[in-house]
């Protein structure tokens, strides 16, 4: 299973392709560790402006590759419902009723009553103790039964297939895809890069590089838009032209055997090679920028990584946090206001063992959700930095034995101070095979990914106008359905 959505960019070699290149605005981009790569950044010209900690705001989003499993993530515990799934599921992967040893966890929501899940009950996975914690303290957010639509679509109209859906559906590389940017793979437009495009000339004038960044190696399509394009970060920290300057013989010079050569192509009477030269040079700027305003990694402020609850290494999601609090405890020095980030964990590809694969994955779900809590609550942005869940899809009701196959909605959690937490949004399907919203064992989402991400986007700064530019089907929806941030 491929995680990869990155792409190569080819140009022309013409004075007439360096027209286009400064008209389109092109810039280039280069990962933290090293290794040029061409990308849409908007390279602007303005010099950094102070960022002021109180107009700083964030998105994080946290990607469960493989299709998590909603059904055994939020179980609906009443009635009809809690029947069908002891039936359906048994003990091949089905969990134990709130209050056994070991059982799912009760949670009351707030807003029950005020529609139509009156009368709902509800429990978490078992291995969510954090998370209910959260959930608790009004902290942290449910939103039920969301996934990729094109518009409004009811059961029986996917079934007599009389509304548009989403092409290629219960495909992992192509529903990753469709979560992030809409389209099936290799489409290079993520509305998380999207909305932060749209911000940044307004909030990161000085710095459009550091707008949407990703940790370790990933390179996520959310997080390429039409204005930016990802800036990553590795885990280690260590910012610079490691490569470069090592294949040019100078490790310790911050690229001056590179700035060397980039003032000679300057000079060139080839304006294409000008051009290159010069977006280079600022690509240098931009590297030495996020070099010398990162907060050193052993600032009093930065939560250790804890290990694995229950045994094992590092959790693998705090380490990418930690990298991400590093970078927002810099907000300032790199002259950001509006920032996204991208980290993921992968394995929830469940078809088989998924009552032990489930309860590993989200053990650390749950403790990077508590660690994200305290960490920002440290930093004094508390308010100012939201956490949320993705997925490929959800997972069928049915099981295969020990496991579970592709499904299509699925339930997803939001995290922060500007959450309005304690809150079930959404309306909590029945469970049960082709009961409610499923169809033959899969949830049909009853609310869309642009629905969930207006919500987002909104609380994050951008107009009605921009949410539909940067939301393509967004106008066939209620962009107000969701209402889990404060404004």
């Amino acid at each position: 299973m491929s995680h990869d959505h990155s792409h190569d960019h080819d140009h022309g070699g013409t004075d007439q392709g360096r027209r286009q290149l400064l008209k389109s605005g092109l810039g280039l981009a280069l990962t933290a560790s090293g290794g040029f790569a061409l990308n849409l950044a908007h390279m602007g010209a303005a010099a950094a402006q102070s960022a002021s900690s109180d107009d700083y705001k964030a998105l994080i989003c946290l990607f469960m590759y493989g299709g998590n499993d909603q059904a055994n993530t939020v179980v609906a515990t009443n009635g009809g419902s809690w029947d069908r799934y002891r039936t359906l599921r048994g003990g091949s992967i089905g969990l134990l009723e709130p209050g056994s040893a070991g059982g799912l966890l009760p949670i009351s929501p707030d807003n029950l009553a005020a529609f139509d899940n009156r009368g709902l009950t509800l429990g978490l996975h078992p291995a969510l103790i954090q998370t209910r914690e959260l959930f608790n303290q009004k902290k942290l957010a449910m939103v039920a039964n969301v996934g990729p639509l094109i518009e409004p679509i009811t059961p029986d109209e996917y079934r007599r297939l009389s509304r548009r859906f989403p092409d290629r559906l219960y495909s992992h590389n192509d529903q990753q895809s469709t979560w992030q940017t809409f389209s099936p793979e290799g489409s290079r437009s993520g509305w998380g890069g999207n909305l932060a495009g749209m911000l940044a000339e307004a909030y990161n004038p000085g710095a459009p590089f550091f707008s949407a960044i990703s940790t370790g190696n990933s390179a996520a399509a959310w997080l390429t838009g039409n204005r930016v394009s990802p800036y990553s970060v590795p885990l280690t920290g260590q910012i610079g032209f490691v490569q470069t300057e090592m294949h040019l013989g100078d490790v310790h010079n911050g690229g001056r055997p590179l700035r060397e050569i980039l003032s000679i192509s300057r000079s060139n009477d080839n304006l294409l090679a000008q051009t290159y030269s010069e977006l280079y040079r600022r690509t240098l700027d931009y590297q030495q920028r996020m070099r010398s305003g990162l907060v050193n990694e052993q600032d009093s402020r930065l939560l250790a990584v804890p290990g694995i609850r229950g045994g094992g290494g590092a959790n693998p999601l705090i380490e990418q946090l930690r990298m991400v609090s590093r970078i927002i405890a810099s907000r300032q020095s790199l002259g950001v206001r509006r920032q996204v980030f991208f980290i993921s964990l992968g394995g929830f590809d469940t078809h088989g063992g998924q009552k032990a694969t489930q309860n590993r994955l989200l053990v650390q779900v749950d403790q990077a959700l508590e660690h994200f809590v305290r960490q920002m609550q440290i930093l004094g942005v508390e308010d100012q930095v939201t956490l949320f869940t993705a997925s490929d899809f959800g997972r069928s009701m049915l099981t295969n034995g020990s496991g579970t196959d592709h499904g299509w909605g699925s339930h997803h959690f939001v995290v922060g101070g500007a959450v309005q937490g304690g809150r079930l949004y959404g309306q909590f399907p029945a469970f049960g095979r082709d009961v409610g919203h499923d169809v033959n064992g899969r949830l049909v989402p009853r609310y869309s990914v642009e629905q969930y991400a207006a919500a987002l986007g909104r609380w994050f700064g951008l107009s009605d106008g921009q949410l539909l530019e940067a939301l393509p089907n967004l106008r066939n929806f209620d962009a107000r359905a969701l209402t889990f941030m404060r404004a």
